[in-house]
């Protein structure tokens, strides 16, 4: 959590997107790695959800709506969680979990399957889907910025906002209204 209260002085939303996606991918505390490259690329896995560590083994049981009955992520969260003193202790982990669910009052996989808070999301709104927001687990604006080159595609963008409009987490006039 500390980590993302730092993210508008550490991560520029406006550079090259695919620098940005690994900014925010290390900064939500994961290894850029093979089984971390869906991370903040798509419409859907753009939660960074922090954890205890015994909550990593924690299982879907059909209770997030648009989700795998099970969706087991051990396997995926302890090798790809970084462990030092920058995060919360040895004992905390993180994954860029799904944020389906969301806008509709924190049912998502984070807050139910993970039992936890999101450090920040990365949601995409303005007239083209171009600009980029970071917001906290109460919908506070964290930064925003209008990445550039290889931007998911426009569809991704735009599914990754409807899935927050009207909620909380929907930030983005307030954005627009900064930038």
């Amino acid at each position: 959590m500390a980590k993302a209260e730092s993210l508008a002085k550490e991560v520029s939303l406006n550079g090259d997107f695919s620098e940005v996606r690994r900014q925010l991918v290390s900064a939500c505390g994961l290894k850029n790695s093979y089984q971390t490259g869906h991370c903040f690329g798509d419409y859907n896995h753009v939660d960074c959800c922090t954890m205890q560590m015994e909550y990593s083994t924690e299982l879907n049981n059909n209770r997030v709506a648009g989700m795998h009955a099970t969706n087991p992520l051990a396997h995926v969260i302890n090798p790809n969680s970084i462990q030092d003193s920058s995060f919360a202790d040895a004992q905390g982990g993180s994954w860029c979990t799904c944020h389906i669910g969301a806008g509709n009052n924190k049912q998502d996989v984070c807050h139910i399957q993970f039992q936890s808070k999101i450090g920040f999301k990365l949601v995409w709104c303005g007239a083209d889907y171009d600009l980029a927001i970071l917001v906290d687990d109460d919908g506070v604006l964290i930064n925003s910025g209008k990445p550039t080159g290889s931007l998911p595609p426009l569809s991704q963008r735009q599914a990754n906002y409807r899935v927050v409009q009207g909620s909380l987490f929907d930030k983005c006039s307030e954005a627009a209204g900064s930038s």
